[in-house]
């Protein structure tokens, strides 16, 4: 089989398959080798008729390369931003079908959500998702995907009207921004304002409890009917792409809300007198005072089942314990960075990694991080500015089994192809080298560091050629712990040395990019238990929609504090999926 296409060739079709059409012909004229146009089904069906006998290949051909210093791990993390939106209109349009699915037996829905298939389907290209698109061709990927999510927030209020009887009769708006803190819904509150109706849609299988963050108007305060406990703290920085943006919330209400599978709980969000309890950063004295002192340590982070420390030396986290299986491992998180190759053939680009040498410690030897902390009821978490162009917040949520790290990095303008990466080294007993990260969100793919499965690899780039894709997960076993990490948009990641496991996001210059990424500490064994739930979970969280408190019968306050109460939570499966 010779196959035929490529980019941007085959423009002239007629003169492709005119000259094609003459070599078929001359070929089939000798009469040695019988030549024609050709399917893959038809080619399979050939070498099936063969009766051969093929190999078994387990693994993947990750990471291409064309030529010694040509490794294709750029493209892994271009355009960032395009690939978080990408995954989480994504999921917005897959809780827009099942809404649709339960409230519209017509096609009004359909007819809605049509753009929004259409531009997923177009950013599936791949030279969309990849990223490796021209600058206006992504801003075009973008547009034609904020259009789908007007569109299915259409559908998405049309359905929720039809679910909620007598809670409100709409329209739902959705908040966009919610990871910058902006909210208009909320943020237009006034102290005369009707209250609103706040529904949280779960697209998932099974049962879940989450943290929901709700940004607050400045000089209001509300209240969260239904009996649930609020925690108030100031949000993070709102930003745009290119700088800082004055529509940010300054503080945010977290609520912890318990969803049903396949299925919604409502909340009632009112103005009123009484101001709420605010908790402010604090400078750390060494310890949570519930968890008593730890020597060394700058801070500590702890709920149920695990607990976070950061040394006092560097302001990074240092070691994380899970307590209810009484393991721990040293686990040193900090940020590099990468300066780019110039001047010595292929450079760093849109699809290739070159790094001109080792990576290099974003903080400068000896310092350490501006370390401030949150304490609350309902989670606690360490702020860190690192650089002047980095910082960092890590959050761990009452009865969470993973902490949350939530980092904001840019404008690298000034520092012209830098390459930022994340970085978490342990001292998980690894002899091997061996590392696993997912295939496309499935099946978890063994790694070890220059070595190839299928072939003898000859290396040329010791740190290119040893980045993978990680489009949800990477995990690195050791004898009685795995350490396991999960993004919320695909990343790279190496494993340097047995013992560094890094993540790393590719900037373009001015972009400043927010992101995060879980961690687990879990026995080997049981791992997949904790973090296969929670890769769901991050790929599709709560869907929030707000709307005003319906007109065609009460709103009873009461009912909102039984969360088990029909009309304030309910599901549209029979039982929870395992």
């Amino acid at each position: 089989m010779f196959t035929m296409g490529t980019d941007f060739t085959y423009d002239d079709a007629d003169s492709w398959f005119r000259n094609l059409d003459k070599i078929i012909s001359l070929v089939n004229a000798d009469g040695r080798v019988k030549v024609m146009y050709s399917t893959p089904s038809a080619y399979v069906e050939a070498k099936l008729a063969e009766r051969l006998t093929w190999p078994l290949k387990k693994d993947d051909f990750f990471p291409y390369a064309d030529g010694p210093h040509k490794f294709w791990t750029g493209y892994f993390t271009s355009r960032p931003a395009l690939k978080r939106y990408i995954r989480s209109t994504s999921a917005i349009l897959q809780a827009g079908k099942q809404l649709c699915a339960l409230a519209d037996p017509g096609r009004n829905c359909e007819v809605l959500l049509r753009a929004l298939m259409e531009a997923q389907a177009t950013a599936q290209h791949h030279d969309a998702v990849s990223g490796t698109s021209k600058q206006h061709v992504a801003f075009d990927y973008a547009k034609k995907l904020s259009r789908g999510v007007a569109k299915a927030t259409q559908a998405m209020s049309h359905s929720l009207v039809g679910l909620l009887p007598g809670i409100s009769s709409g329209p739902f708006l959705r908040c966009e921004l919610l990871n910058v803190s902006q909210c208009t819904p909320l943020q237009q509150l006034s102290s005369s304002s009707s209250p609103l109706v706040a529904v949280a849609w779960n697209a998932l299988g099974q049962d879940r409890t989450e943290l929901v963050e709700l940004p607050l108007p400045k000089d209001v305060h509300v209240s969260v009917v239904g009996g649930l406990q609020v925690q108030v703290i100031p949000s993070l920085d709102s930003i745009t792409n290119y700088g800082p943006s004055e529509a940010g919330a300054p503080y945010t209400a977290v609520v912890q809300v318990r969803l049903p599978a396949l299925g919604y709980t409502v909340l009632r969000v009112e103005p009123t007198a009484t101001p709420l309890k605010v908790s402010h950063p604090v400078k750390p004295t060494g310890g949570q005072p519930t968890s008593g002192q730890h020597p060394g340590a700058a801070a500590v982070l702890e709920n149920e089942f695990l607990r976070l420390t950061f040394c006092r030396s560097t302001g990074m986290l240092c070691q994380v314990t899970n307590k209810e299986k009484g393991i721990s491992a040293d686990v040193l998180q900090d940020f590099f960075f990468y300066k780019p190759m110039s001047g010595n053939g292929q450079n760093s680009g849109a699809y290739i990694f070159r790094p001109a040498g080792p990576a290099l410690p974003v903080r400068a030897p000896g310092t350490s991080a501006n370390v401030s902390v949150v304490f609350g009821p309902l989670m606690s978490e360490v702020r860190q500015d690192i650089a002047q162009y980095l910082r960092q917040r890590v959050r761990l949520g009452r009865g969470m089994r993973a902490a949350q790290f939530t980092f904001t990095v840019g404008d690298l303008t000034p520092y012209r192809g830098m390459e930022v990466v994340m970085r978490f080294s342990t001292n998980l007993s690894n002899p091997e080298g061996l590392f696993y990260t997912d295939s496309n969100g499935r099946e978890m793919i063994p790694r070890r560091v220059n070595f190839r499965p299928s072939w003898d690899l000859h290396q040329t780039e010791p740190v290119a050629g040893n980045y993978y894709p990680v489009a949800t997960a990477i995990a690195v076993p050791g004898t009685d712990a795995q350490l396991t990490l999960l993004t919320e948009t695909e990343w790279i990641a190496p494993y340097v040395n047995c013992f560094s496991l890094v993540c790393g996001q590719h900037y373009g210059p001015g972009l400043i990019i927010r992101g995060s990424v879980w961690l687990t500490l879990e026995p080997p064994a049981s791992a997949a238990a904790v973090w296969r739930p929670l890769q769901d979970r991050i790929f599709s969280p709560p869907h929030l929609s707000f709307g005003p408190v319906g007109s065609r019968k009460p709103f009873d306050p009461s009912a909102a504090a039984k969360l088990h109460d029909a009309a304030q939570e309910r599901s549209f499966v029979v039982a929870p999926l395992p």
